[in-house]
């Protein structure tokens, strides 16, 4: 069997809507339920570890600072969000390809386009430097993640192992995109205009 790529839950789980019981309510609901409780607990684990004080710096300063831009590991992060959409786009052109194009009105669609909505403000305000970055894109991550598990994984009672292994990358991944965003200095210095507590202002960070 031809392994797919790692694409987002919601456009892999597209291929199995044709054969769920319509008309299940409560289902998506208690899975819902039970995605906000895996988040709460991996989210818990994200903001862990050590705790980092911050000191505030004015703009000027984090302009200055070696650190201020979007680059570095930042690039990184940008580029696997970048391959999620493209995977999750694949997944849309693949569902079509097998079943037809009128599939593209299955209201599973819908969800796919909300996935893809929620992870454009990181794609879009991280270039733009803008200060509400960290915050708005860790919340859109995990609402994007958390609906997945509710409306796909768990009603369909783990209807199919590689939709369970993907959900669970992306959670992992998820940990790592919120650990990033939260303790990175190079995050901190440009998005939020502060510094560690035990640098200067200038230090000359590591490569």
């Amino acid at each position: 069997m031809r392994l797919q790529p790692l694409g987002h839950p919601s456009a892999n789980a597209a291929h199995y809507s044709r054969s769920r019981a319509a008309g299940n309510v409560s289902g998506p609901f208690r899975g819902i339920l039970f995605g906000f409780r895996i988040g709460v607990v991996w989210g818990g684990i994200a903001a862990g570890g050590t705790p980092v004080k911050w000191t505030a710096i004015t703009e000027d300063d984090a302009r200055l600072h070696p650190l201020h831009g979007f680059g570095g590991w930042l690039y990184g992060v940008y580029a696997v969000e970048v391959l999620t959409l493209a995977f999750t786009l694949e997944g849309v052109v693949r569902v079509a390809r097998h079943y037809g194009i009128e599939q593209l009105a299955n209201p599973s669609f819908g969800i796919m386009w909300l996935q893809v909505a929620l992870h454009l403000p990181f794609l879009l305000m991280a270039p733009m430097t803008a200060r509400a970055m960290p915050p708005v894109s860790i919340a859109c991550y995990w609402a994007s993640v958390l609906f997945s598990l509710g409306v796909f994984v768990v009603p369909g009672l783990l209807m199919d192992l590689e939709v369970i292994a993907r959900a669970l990358f992306w959670i992992a991944w998820g940990v790592m995109f919120t650990l990033y965003l939260l303790r990175s200095r190079r995050v901190n210095v440009t998005y939020r205009h502060r510094v560690r507590a035990d640098e200067p202002v200038l230090a000359v960070p590591p490569v």
